[in-house]
């Protein structure tokens, strides 16, 4: 084994507390553990660089794209129970034959519904030679990009390590990741979603397609994932994992939702096996629409809906009991014609209840306005005949974010919420919604 060098001391490495759980990954095993990678690179374990043993290598194309490392569903949910005591630590090693350059994108992202914070060790990785990284919980030692942080810690979604330190290809080997402490996983209680509104993959993974891209030509509204064809296999989305978990508390009442799009066609509708696919090491189940609902999808936005309930799936392996309080893998297919096509997805969410159902359903007048939209500023909500008893702004989730009581024809909704949501307007004959985008 190499010796290990320390050019830095980011912080001071502890040591777990005597009998305490802790989330930790060696990939002495040979396996990747659920750990993968998003980016221009591509991911195995590998024996190449002993630390002792195996080690999860990403190999960088240099195409452009950043490369990640995610960490899977045991590194996710409730970290509150961290204290500043608390650590996540992480060996790199970098091979390349190419240069250093500055780069100053943050190591560490952990990310959720109550925010988002980065951390930037501020010293550049040497070549060539194991380091170990370590940063700890301490709010101090963090970037808040938004929300708040104990909001933040109360429900971490997506942990992701940078993977890219040099200009050109490279190969980067991350080793004996430790985090200090064994979150408590996600009941999903108040709902989770990928809007892409932040403009990064959010922890998807994309297998057997083309080119990939965040923006608001993909969005229903604002940014979603464009996802182009790549001939001759099924292209695949498999969501990131802070969609898996125990799934029982959802039963009956709780559904997968997303917006789906499929554009510039060519060639006839191929034979589907399955829409969404939900599976663990022992069962597996999918659900798959009847051919004129995946038809609402061409060329149209199509808001599909599928509650987490055995008599909609059909399960191929295992119970439905053991896959519903074990989800360990998330699978959309999102290839619906022979030949090419384009898919965009949005504002895909495993929600409990019913919060905002009525969003999808057709509008029970549509002369109610709400405008403009995209808005930067206050919303403008009109209703020509029915008079607006109360507007109520509600997050992608269903979480009521503001309730104003109205009784007029008019009304103007000022607000601090950024990103997509969606508008309740009650009147004296039923409750509309509208799905907006502010910025």
């Amino acid at each position: 084994m190499q010796s290990r060098i320390l050019p830095f001391i980011l912080v001071l490495l502890t040591l777990p507390f005597e009998g305490r759980a802790q989330v930790s990954d060696d990939f002495e095993n040979n396996s990747p553990n659920g750990w993968y990678s998003e980016g221009d690179g591509s991911f195995s374990v590998s024996q190449e660089i002993d630390d002792p043993n195996y080690s999860f290598k990403i190999v960088d194309n240099a195409t452009g794209d950043y490369n990640y490392a995610i960490a899977p569903a045991r590194y996710l949910g409730d970290w509150s129970a961290a204290t500043s005591n608390d650590t996540l630590g992480v060996d790199f090693y970098v091979r390349t034959s190419t240069t250093l350059f500055d780069f100053e994108a943050p190591t560490y992202e952990i990310s959720g519904p109550g925010g988002r914070a980065t951390a930037l060790p501020g010293v550049f990785l040497p070549a060539d030679t194991w380091v170990r990284q370590s940063i700890s919980l301490n709010e101090a030692d963090w970037t808040l990009e938004e929300g708040e942080w104990e909001a933040l810690l109360s429900s971490v979604t997506l942990l992701r390590v940078l993977t890219e330190y040099r200009t050109g290809p490279e190969d980067i080997f991350l080793d004996n990741v430790v985090l200090s402490f064994n979150p408590q996983r996600s009941d999903f209680s108040e709902g989770v979603c990928s809007t892409f509104e932040d403009g990064t993959l959010d922890g998807w993974r994309f297998v057997n397609n083309g080119a990939i891209r965040i923006d608001s030509l993909d969005g229903n509204p604002g940014r979603g994932a464009g996802v182009a064809d790549l001939t001759g296999v099924t292209g695949t989305a498999l969501a990131p994992a802070k969609f898996w978990g125990d799934w029982s508390g959802l039963q009956d009442s709780g559904y997968l939702q997303f917006d789906l799009r499929i554009d510039n066609t060519s060639g006839g509708e191929i034979d589907k096996q399955y829409l969404i696919k939900v599976s663990n090491e022992t069962a597996s189940a999918y659900v798959l629409p009847e051919t004129s609902e995946l038809s609402s999808a061409l060329d149209a936005w199509h808001t599909f809906r599928f509650y987490i309930n055995e008599d909609d799936w059909t399960v191929t392996e295992g119970t439905w009991e053991e896959l519903v309080e074990n989800v360990e893998e998330v699978n959309l297919e999102i290839e619906f014609v022979v030949g090419n096509e384009r898919a965009s997805l949005d504002n895909f969410c495993l929600q409990p209840a019913d919060a905002v159902s009525a969003a999808n359903e057709p509008f029970t007048d549509e002369r109610i306005r709400v405008v403009p939209n995209p808005s930067a500023g206050p919303l403008r909500i009109t209703s020509p005949e029915h008079r607006i008893l109360s507007v109520t702004l509600l997050d992608i989730s269903g979480r009521e974010l503001r309730h104003q009581p109205v009784e007029a024809f008019e009304y103007t909704l000022q607000h601090d919420h950024r990103g997509p949501a969606i508008v309740r307007i009650t009147t004296p004959a039923g409750s509309v919604y509208r799905r907006v985008l502010l910025r």
